[in-house]
């Protein structure tokens, strides 16, 4: 038996012990004839089909395998999701009592998952390179004019603070201990905030509410915020009408600015 472009795919032997005339031992030789070529047939479709699903995992896997590479900071999450999720997969279909006592998986909805399990991750293939590849919560790509202009709400603060100052004749050590604490929960706060950026996935409750506390503080914004940043910035910021300077800005907040819309064409 031979494939279509003469690759052997194995033999097929039959015995006959019968005497035959020349007529019927023609015929049973176009019979056997026939009888390979479907043979035939019906084996390399199936190798074929085996040959197509092997490719179709193999082009699934090199997908996510280009995911986990592209970004350090996954940890090769695209491999461990198929494993985790057949380990809990053949769990619930090993129970025998409990909500889970009758489930159970076909060989067809096993290849399924295993598909599904491997594909998961994949939009993030059009997802922006600033989305995926963050190796802390707050990093993205950063128009570090925003940086310049807190510099220089800093200094004009200090210079208030120094004018302010020398205008008094004696200073107050009870408002300088008041000072001194301030600055000590700020500083606390701070470091929190730092330290939520770069832990787990994971927050308690009472982080999320100190979190949440710490975005209520205020601070005064004199500049205007759409100075000398990029048009597709500026066209974020301008969804909503521009407050009056000087104004009050949250420490932390979700704007409207904030949020990436897709492009129609993408959808």
């Amino acid at each position: 038996m031979q494939t279509h472009d003469e690759e052997l795919l194995g033999f097929l032997l039959l015995f006959n012990t019968a005497e035959l005339t020349t007529e019927r031992k023609n015929a049973k030789i176009q019979l056997v004839n026939a009888l390979v070529g479907s043979l035939s047939v019906a084996i390399e479709t199936q190798y074929l089909l085996q040959e197509q699903k092997n490719l179709l995992n193999a082009f699934i896997e090199l997908i996510a395998g280009a995911i986990d590479a592209k970004s350090a900071y996954t940890g090769g999450h695209c491999q461990r999701v198929p494993e985790i999720t057949k380990m809990l997969a053949k769990a619930a279909v090993d129970v025998q009592d409990g909500p889970f006592a009758d489930f159970t998986l076909s060989e067809n909805e096993w290849e399924e998952l295993h598909i599904a399990c491997w594909l998961h991750d994949c939009g993030k293939i059009t997802t922006p390179e600033f989305v995926v590849d963050k190796a802390t919560k707050l990093e993205l790509i950063y128009d570090r004019i925003h940086e310049i202009r807190m510099r220089f709400e800093v200094l004009k603060r200090e210079k208030e603070i120094h004018s302010l100052r020398n205008r008094l004749p004696d200073s107050d050590d009870l408002a300088e201990l008041q000072l001194a604490e301030e600055f000590r929960q700020l500083d606390e706060d701070f470091y929190f905030i730092a330290q939520c950026n770069v832990g787990g996935e994971f927050l308690s409750d009472e982080a999320l509410a100190r979190i949440r506390q710490i975005a209520n503080y205020q601070w005064t914004r004199t500049l205007d915020d759409t100075a000398g940043i990029s048009q597709a910035e500026w066209a974020r910021k301008t969804r909503q009408a521009a407050p009056e300077l000087p104004v009050q800005e949250a420490m932390l907040a979700d704007k409207e600015e904030h949020i990436i819309y897709r492009d129609s064409k993408n959808h």
